[in-house]
């Protein structure tokens, strides 16, 4: 009796262990299947998929029992395969190449390929209400300034000068080195109760004497960023939501947008971005507008809110 007891708990035991480890192999296959046809979901307009949370969750069950119907009547064929592929890993790890590491930044580095193709937010409409304080915004950020001018061009050198493999990237990474010293040495600091104060960029450029820190509120990012990139030459806009005030960067089209995502990702800010997602906006003219907030240590981080209520273009 106890021998049938433990024939039958190792018979379970193989069972469990068996499918969940083609259950682990089926969910990494079928996450980044997901994420390759949201894009579809969305331009064919299916019901629910595509549209909301719920939609990618039951896709996702379908990708999943799918995968795992298939994956069960080949199951000798993956076994034979993921034994080969790891001993192939093991031998190449040993010789300092290829290895396991290699091949699960590889993976997450598909994944967040995958994700920026998602996260192309819907284009938004050109009927916005009158963008607040829009006059004196503009006023500050198109200040003629020899103080914000040699800043931008300091900041525009500072970083990453060594990653420029390319006269095309030359401007790219300008631009990303003036994200890079702004947004690592920014300090938030609220406005006085009660009060809307905006900072001009030479304000703002005087607290870094000081203490090494740029300090200030959201707006105050924004009107130092938005400056500082309109003077090396970048093409620059405001959005506004309901409690937030950040800056875009204007990209002239998806092969430059390419390009920003690869340096973004995989050379200048490889160690926060690598598999994250790359945010961005396109217009109704098809333009394309990368977040340059401070919400995430590198650009095209996740917006802080998706409700926009106005836009300031320059």
């Amino acid at each position: 009796m106890k021998e049938r007891i433990r024939q039958k708990a190792r018979l379970l035991s193989d069972y469990f262990t068996t499918n969940i480890f083609l259950l682990g192999i089926v969910i990494a296959a079928a996450w980044p299947l997901l994420l390759w046809t949201v894009p579809y979901f969305s331009k064919w307009n299916w019901p629910i998929l595509g549209t909301s949370y719920a939609g990618y969750v039951i896709a996702f069950a379908f990708f999943v029992f799918l995968l795992l119907y298939v994956v069960k009547r080949i199951k000798m064929l993956i076994y034979g395969f993921v034994l080969l592929l790891f001993l192939g890993l093991g031998i190449s790890t040993l010789y300092g190449q290829y290895g396991y590491k290699d091949l699960m930044k590889d993976y997450f580095g598909l994944v967040g390929d995958l994700q920026n193709q998602s996260q192309l937010v819907s284009v938004m409409s050109s009927d916005r209400e009158p963008f607040i304080n829009a006059i004196k915004l503009r006023e500050l950020i198109n200040e003629t300034s020899v103080t914000t001018r040699n800043f931008a061009v300091k900041a525009a050198t500072k970083h990453f000068q060594d990653k420029i493999d390319k006269p095309s990237q030359r401007k790219l990474i300008q631009y990303l080195s003036v994200f890079k010293e702004i947004n690592s040495k920014w300090v938030y600091v609220a406005d006085p109760e009660g009060e809307e104060y905006f900072a001009s960029p030479n304000e703002t450029i005087a607290h870094f004497a000081v203490d090494g820190k740029f300090n200030g509120d959201c707006d105050d990012h924004a009107i130092l960023m938005a400056a500082s990139l309109k003077f090396v030459g970048a093409k620059v806009r405001l959005v506004r939501t309901a409690t937030h005030v950040y800056p875009e960067l204007k990209i002239t089209d998806k092969t430059e947008l390419d390009k920003m995502v690869n340096l973004i990702r995989k050379v200048v800010f490889k160690q926060e971005a690598y598999s994250n997602s790359i945010f961005y906006h396109t217009d109704p003219e098809g333009d394309i507008w990368l977040n340059f907030d401070y919400t995430n240590s590198y650009p095209g981080g996740r917006f802080l809110d998706n409700d926009i209520v106005g836009i300031l273009e320059f």
